[in-house]
């Protein structure tokens, strides 16, 4: 089984010392890590900047981690194409993940998702996709009886794969397995997150798989029938971010 981690929550660990967390990663039994990626210019705290990418792929791979998706942020994602084609040249990084942000109204959802079929046709011509990760405000939200997500991922016309995040699912008032069995056809990819409660706090505590609320069984086997790719996504830890990346791969892998 692939199994991969999401850095977004252990940056600050990440950056005290890559080699020691790269290390306790793979020694829990991840395969591969899933980064922010500032493209271009952007420079954010969770992110590897392009200009870096070479030293922190290398270190990954020194430690037997892949890095084949990674979530990617720009001023417009939609005018990042060649950067992203660059960035899978040199790197040999395949998807490339955007998200929801800003208020949900139909007209900004029906321009978004126009940018996203437009950048996914244009990656497609190089062999790469464009995935969508969604959060919780997109799922509560209803454009003609369906989510904002869902609506968006229709109107790509399956060329924009989903990356399903179970955590924002559930806090968005959806149940996991009918969500992810009603798009099936999407879905290319699992954020396993599980949550101490479902709340009204906009950054929800997360916990480590199998001790919260979202059964992430639910999650893992519709993965592993459909042979897709399955990443830990904990954003915030209630104790120690790395003892519970460990605790999750080994829910996981015991399955």
């Amino acid at each position: 089984m692939q199994l991969g981690a999401q850095l977004f929550g252990s940056m600050k660990l990440y950056h005290q010392d890559p080699d020691a967390f790269l290390s306790a990663l793979a020694a829990a039994g991840y395969t591969q890590v899933e980064p922010c990626v500032g493209l271009g210019e952007m420079a954010l705290p969770f992110a590897w900047p392009q200009a870096e990418l070479a030293a922190h792929v290398s270190r990954a791979a020194d430690k037997g981690l892949g890095v084949d998706s990674c979530h990617v942020f720009a001023a417009a994602f939609w005018e990042a194409v060649p950067a992203m084609a660059a960035v899978a040249h040199e790197h040999g990084f395949r998807r490339f993940v955007v998200g929801w942000r800003g208020a949900i109204e139909r007209e900004a959802v029906d321009r978004f998702a126009r940018h996203c079929l437009e950048t996914a046709l244009a990656l497609e011509k190089e062999g790469l996709a464009l995935w969508l990760h969604n959060n919780a405000a997109e799922i509560a939200a209803k454009i003609d009886g369906l989510s904002a997500y869902e609506y968006i991922l229709r109107a790509c016309e399956g060329h924009l794969g989903a990356q399903v995040d179970t955590g924002w699912v559930a806090v968005g008032g959806e149940d996991v397995a009918a969500f992810l069995e009603r798009n099936a056809p999407f879905v290319r990819s699992i954020h396993h997150k599980d949550l101490a409660a479902l709340t009204d706090d906009p950054i929800p505590a997360n916990v480590a798989l199998g001790r919260g609320i979202v059964d992430p069984r639910v999650a893992y086997g519709f993965a592993a029938a459909r042979g897709l790719g399955q990443i830990v996504d904990q954003d915030n830890s209630l104790g120690d971010i790395r003892e519970d990346l460990a605790a999750s791969a080994e829910f996981l892998l015991s399955l």
